[in-house]
């Protein structure tokens, strides 16, 4: 009969180290993208010998008592936010797309340009099927969009 590898079995200075691990891929930045976050996690589970979940764990404890933001919950956050503005007709404002950018920004830290964190933001929009409300003084287009 075959025998299943034993996984799970890293010792307290393994999780320990993990966490150091981890607060050192955040260090300048206070900021962990989804591709840092998978390399963390394959760290965490080949190296450390710590399970899936439980390495998933040490990262959110240590990301949230160190206010390092992960890209997959700013992402699910701004989400939210973009949904709520756009609810009845599904149409976002410019104004709220502005804002929703601001959070975006301001939780990236620096991590990622303007123009960056705005095309993540259409992006999101855009897998929400969202369209943009018309914006404007005079000629009220949807070019603040298009132009992303």
């Amino acid at each position: 009969m075959a025998e299943w590898p034993d996984y799970g079995r890293g010792t307290e200075e393994d999780r320990r180290k993990y966490a150091e691990l981890i607060k050192l891929h955040a260090y300048n930045r206070n900021f962990i993208t989804r591709d840092q976050e998978m390399k963390i996690l394959e760290d965490g589970v080949s190296r450390f010998r710590i399970n899936l979940d439980e390495s998933r764990g040490i990262l959110l404890s240590v990301t949230g008592a160190n206010d390092i933001a992960l890209e997959n919950e700013v992402q699910r956050t701004a989400k939210q936010m973009l949904q709520n503005s756009a609810y009845p007709k599904k149409r976002i404002a410019r104004r709220d797309f502005d804002q929703v950018v601001a959070y975006y920004r301001s939780r990236a830290r620096g991590a990622l340009s303007d123009e960056d964190v705005r095309k993540r933001v259409k992006g999101l929009a855009d897998d929400l099927d969202l369209k943009p409300k018309r914006s404007g003084l005079i000629l009220r287009t949807r070019r603040w969009y298009r132009s992303i």
